[in-house]
């Protein structure tokens, strides 16, 4: 026994703490938990678990958390991307296996995505807003309910605004669920737990907000049809992988995934303009024409412009 180190074991409230050489010495006095006001010694709290702790940490103590965060959120970055992009299906099946540290929480891959992509989006969504105002000004007379000229397209604006702001949440808390359960309608014998069909959309989601989104901001009907294309691959190799699924039936689930996919996109869009309509009448950013004639407006007609230099696709829509 001589060779081993001398190690002081002290009793606080039944629960043991030990210290070792070179280590701070534990705090033998009662003192108060600042959570629960239990009295006790020792370094955390028998009741709450809190730090028993008299002096706030030092700055030093905020700057290594800090860095330490960084580094582990930078390191779980590094490896989520490229699986995430490249590799359809094993983030979710890495998830299952229960190797979970090494990568992004999927909601939060979700939710980190969603909001870039969605601001990226938003900007490039306002300035093809503000192109097709400034080439339609001259024969164009915007209202948006009983608001006239300028100040109703700066109310269009807002409202376009608010929408592509509001879109992510919404799709968290909508379409990512319902798409969840329709999955779990496809695959109730193979997965019958929601929360792992959930897991898959957050994966699913997040890379095809980019792939979607992508085609889009580069202003090119080529590379829209590409990540249409990309968007359809990924999700028929990540049903396989993740399901271990093949052959016709993993086609016709395919199918009904892909077009459920596509509709809850579309109502995602409406229910976002709706939110984002009714938020900015209660922050008063935007006029409250709910009882007021909105009849010969042209201000779908300004939204109709805008989409038409967004998206790279002829639009035929008439007002």
């Amino acid at each position: 026994m001589d060779n081993f180190p001398n190690i002081q074991i002290s009793m606080a409230a039944g629960e043991p703490t030990t210290h070792l050489p070179g280590e701070p010495a534990i705090p033998s006095e009662p003192r108060t938990c600042p959570d629960c006001g239990t009295v006790g010694t020792g370094l955390y709290c028998t009741q709450c678990g809190e730090v028993l702790e008299p002096a706030l940490p030092s700055v030093l103590h905020y700057v290594k958390e800090l860095l330490n965060d960084i580094v582990a959120f930078d390191s779980k970055l590094v490896r989520t991307i490229p699986a995430l992009l490249f590799r359809p299906g094993f983030l979710t099946t890495e998830y299952f296996a229960g190797r979970r540290k090494r990568y992004l929480v999927p909601s939060r891959i979700y939710l980190l995505t969603a909001l870039l992509v969605f601001f990226a989006f938003g900007s490039f969504l306002h300035k093809s807003f503000l192109e097709a105002s400034s080439h339609s000004t001259s024969h164009v007379h915007y209202s948006f309910g009983q608001v006239k000229g300028e100040e109703a397209r700066h109310d269009v604006d807002k409202l376009l605004g608010l929408a592509v702001t509001v879109s992510p949440y919404v799709i968290l808390i909508a379409s990512t669920p319902i798409f969840a359960m329709i999955l779990r309608l496809l695959y109730r014998k193979k997965r019958p737990l929601f929360v792992e069909h959930l897991i898959f959309s957050f994966h699913f989601f997040a890379f095809a907000l980019i792939a979607l989104i992508a085609g889009i901001l580069l202003s090119s009907g080529i590379a829209a049809l590409i990540g249409f294309a990309l968007f359809l691959i990924y999700l028929y190799f990540a049903m396989r992988k993740v399901y271990s699924d093949s052959g016709f039936g993993l086609v016709m689930r395919f199918a009904t995934a892909s077009f459920s996919y596509f509709a809850l996109a579309l109502v995602a869009i409406i229910i976002s303009f709706g939110v984002a309509f009714f938020l900015g009448i209660y922050t008063g950013d935007l006029p409250d024409v709910r009882n007021s004639s909105m009849h010969n407006s042209k201000a779908d007609s300004l939204m109709v412009d805008s989409i038409k230099h967004a998206v790279p696709f002829e639009l035929n829509i008439s007002n």
